[in-house]
């Protein structure tokens, strides 16, 4: 009995190891991608989309289908207001999504936060290389101020005329999942 509960296991560990690569090469391409032309191809988002259902649905049933479902749902849930005030990509907020479809909502959550994290660092980053940290949080302030009065955002850039600096963000989505699953998870 304990032999058998034993094989189980490692057969889990061996399909979780599957689902593990693919993650990793997922969001080495996507940060990739994202440096070299600043777009994060659909077919790349799509097929970590389908390969987090077929997999999960496949090992967990309805239920591996549920956590595919909500992960996606809520990866794209935590970036869509970013996207509509023009501070990430819709390649971004489809490859949280695709995360989520990958690892579940638990899993996308603490992604976010720390995909936030690395964001912020790497953003005050390219700020003071740029020498546009007081430019920079003027327009920061004047977009929310805007924002908060009219419902409405600002265009980039349409308060100073400068050109707004931008990271790519699967960078900091990569550093997070990295984060989330080397230091917390511990894998």
């Amino acid at each position: 009995r304990h032999d058998a509960l034993k094989k189980g296991v490692e057969i889990l560990m061996e399909k979780m190891m599957v689902l593990m690569i693919v993650t990793l090469v997922g969001i080495a391409l996507a940060a990739w991608f994202d440096y070299k032309v600043r777009r994060i191809p659909n077919w790349l988002t799509v097929s970590l989309i389908a390969f987090g259902f077929i997999c999960n649905g496949y090992e967990f049933g309805l239920a591996g289908l549920k956590l595919s479902f909500f992960g996606l749902f809520l990866g794209m849930l935590f970036l869509y207001f970013p996207f509509t005030c023009g501070g990430v990509g819709a390649g971004d907020v489809k490859l949280l999504g695709a995360l989520g479809s990958l690892l579940g909502p638990i899993s996308v959550f603490q992604i976010f936060l720390a995909s936030a994290v690395f964001g912020g660092i790497f953003s005050l980053m390219a700020m003071v290389k740029a020498k546009a940290v007081r430019n920079t949080c003027y327009g920061v302030f004047n977009r929310a101020l805007c924002l908060m009065t009219t419902r409405k955002a600002l265009s980039e850039g349409a308060l100073t005329g400068q050109k707004i600096i931008g990271i790519p963000y699967a960078w900091a989505i990569a550093c997070g999942t990295l984060f989330v699953l080397f230091v917390l998870k511990g894998g």
